[in-house]
């Protein structure tokens, strides 16, 4: 599926082969104190336990937008009234539960219909930094979306990370720490249906892989606050799948002549993100791209019903997708006000799919957490839209949201 793509899969397969530490020379080690005895004998019953870990978060938002004039009709629909509306957001509630080297973790959503899953997976340590998780977890494509909601900078992620993270999904994660977690990499086999979904529907798998290199020591994502200290991470991943897409070809000018076109869709994903952070500043920059291949068929019938190969060949054409998007972060923690945060951020999308819109969304946000249990945010937001076949559209709203963590 590209070069890229299998250098990191097979970069991360090679990391995880172990090696022997060095043999130094023997030394003697003395006996340890009577006196610390004891403390040891306390920790070691204290270890046996399991510790139990809950939480919950309530997000409550109002969103104003104001009614924009649609240049491809005849009304004005300026003069219409304003959107105003009051919301529950990520009301989620979160257990975990730890006992020496296993960890255990559900996290449920409650903002919708019907309760769901977001998160319910177990984790092992294997020592030397090797660790191995299964069970329904966020995939590795992006940064954005890895950060967790209670800890993100703007009311909303990016829209290009909303179209290509993917989300959740489930399967088996291996995850390989090095040189103090200044590199870390990891490697998922996923079902590619999405969450809360009990097989696997059409037998492919989805494969992700993911490098993280903090070198001037680790960079906390979910951290509260910028910090002062010099802080760089560089990112890198990718993500291979197949899935079944059966498309039939009719024709046009002659009723009846049709024959199956394509089997599966091959994609392929790779992002790059880089964060630095200093002195109450950080920047964030990903970029992502999609690459996606209609996999022929090779229905017998195409010839007999006189199909030639050029003509084959444009309509599997018009199925080879590329998306791609980025966006720019940029946050300033106030020094002489700690707990508050500006914050902007400018993303584009394009789709080229040949549906949907191309998107370009500006973003001024403040941030304000006088505690960590609450937070409140306030978004500037401006969209603009080059519609297929329609005149491009701009329109802006404001959002407000408090956010409460128990």
């Amino acid at each position: 599926h590209g070069p890229f793509s299998i250098l990191v899969v097979a970069g991360f397969l090679g990391s995880l082969i172990a090696i022997s530490p060095s043999q130094g020379v023997a030394t003697t080690v003395e006996p340890a104190a009577k006196t610390a005895e004891p403390a040891a004998k306390k920790n070691k019953k204290k270890s046996k336990k399991a510790r139990f870990e809950w939480g919950s978060q309530l997000q409550f938002r109002h969103t104003f937008a104001p009614s924009v004039d649609d240049p491809t009709t005849v009304k004005d629909e300026a003069g219409d009234a304003d959107i105003q509306s009051f919301q529950l957001r990520r009301i989620q509630l979160w257990v975990n539960a730890r006992h020496k080297r296993l960890r255990l973790k559900t996290k449920m959503a409650f903002d919708k219909a019907k309760p769901r899953i977001l998160s319910a997976y177990g984790q092992l340590k294997l020592g030397s930094g090797l660790s191995v998780r299964v069970g329904q977890f966020k995939r590795l494509g992006s940064q954005d979306y890895l950060t967790t909601s209670a800890h993100m900078r703007l009311i909303e992620r990016s829209l290009v990370s909303e179209k290509l993270s993917g989300k959740r999904d489930v399967g088996l994660l291996m995850r390989k720490r090095m040189f103090s977690s200044r590199l870390v990499m990891r490697l998922a086999v996923l079902n590619g249906n999405g969450p809360n979904t009990l097989g696997n529907d059409d037998g492919h798998l989805r494969y992700e892989a993911r490098v993280d290199v903090d070198p001037l020591g680790r960079y906390r994502i979910d951290k509260r606050g910028i910090g002062r200290k010099l802080k760089v991470r560089i990112g890198l991943a990718a993500a291979l799948w197949r899935q079944a897409q059966d498309r039939v070809w009719v024709s046009a000018s002659a009723p009846g002549k049709n024959y199956r076109l394509t089997a599966a869709d091959d994609s392929q994903q790779q992002s790059a993100f880089l964060a630095a952070r200093y002195r109450g500043i950080e920047a964030r920059v990903e970029v992502f791209r999609r690459q996606t291949s209609p996999l022929d068929a090779d229905d017998a019938t195409r010839t007999a019903q006189g199909v030639s190969d050029a003509q084959h060949q444009t309509e599997l054409d018009k199925y080879a997708l590329t998306r791609s998007g980025l966006y720019a972060q940029l946050a300033w923690r106030l020094p002489w006000h700690r707990p508050v945060e500006l914050v902007g951020r400018w993303c584009t999308w394009r789709p080229d799919d040949g549906v949907t819109d191309r998107s370009d969304i500006a973003e001024l946000g403040l941030g304000w957490q006088p505690t960590r249990r609450l937070k409140l945010q306030w978004v500037w937001k401006n969209r603009r839209m080059e519609r297929l076949g329609l005149a491009t559209v701009e329109d802006w709203s404001m959002l407000s949201q408090m956010r409460f963590l128990f």
